[in-house]
């Protein structure tokens, strides 16, 4: 069973991650990929992940460091400190001052991937749990629900309703990596 789901999970990974339009994202190619999974053994994570009954960013993260430092060179400040202002930046470019290095875009796209369906699959196995998971609004909702307003050097801007699912998608991101880590203090504790 557990071999079962590990290959599930590979495969839902590789589907992710080889999909065309991440791929022109990324600018890699499916070869490279693929290359990337199987070289580091991304059926053994898969079955690791599918085996634990919760999944955290820490583990996922030392996973796929190799994968990652194979893509491009380690930022100064770290993957997921990286990860955390490239976002913040995304989002609000007039106030985050200089943005940071884009050659690391490619394994940026490819962690929040891996995490993405990790997390993913996590739900779907364990089921949906309030302290865990996070359920977004559904269009028909965010349609009806006031505009958000930012402010920036011009005055007052309408930002679109993809703006405020960005917004949800990277406190969602910085909630669960929270949690996630003040379970681990406790746990160590």
């Amino acid at each position: 069973m557990a071999v079962r789901a590990g290959l599930q999970l590979y495969r839902k990974l590789e589907q992710n991650l080889t999909d065309k339009k991440f791929l022109r994202k990324t600018g890699m190619s499916k070869q490279r990929m693929l290359s990337l999974l199987a070289e580091d053994n991304w059926k053994e994570k898969a079955s690791f992940f599918a085996e634990q009954g919760c999944i955290t960013c820490t583990e996922v993260m030392e996973a796929a460091r190799r994968t990652l430092n194979r893509i491009s060179e380690e930022p100064k400040q770290g993957w997921l400190s990286y990860i955390y202002e490239d976002t913040i930046w995304e989002l609000f470019p007039d106030g985050m001052g200089q943005q940071p290095g884009r050659e690391y875009r490619e394994g940026k796209l490819f962690l929040l991937e891996v995490l993405r369906t990790l997390f993913a699959y996590e739900e779907k196995t364990e089921g949906f749990s309030p302290l865990r998971n996070m359920e977004l609004l559904k269009d028909e909702e965010i349609a009806g629900s006031v505009s958000i307003i930012f402010w920036n050097s011009c005055g007052l801007e309408k930002r679109s309703h993809r703006t405020i699912r960005q917004v949800i998608s990277a406190v969602y991101i910085l909630l669960h990596s929270m949690w996630q880590d003040s379970c681990w203090k406790q746990d160590s504790l």
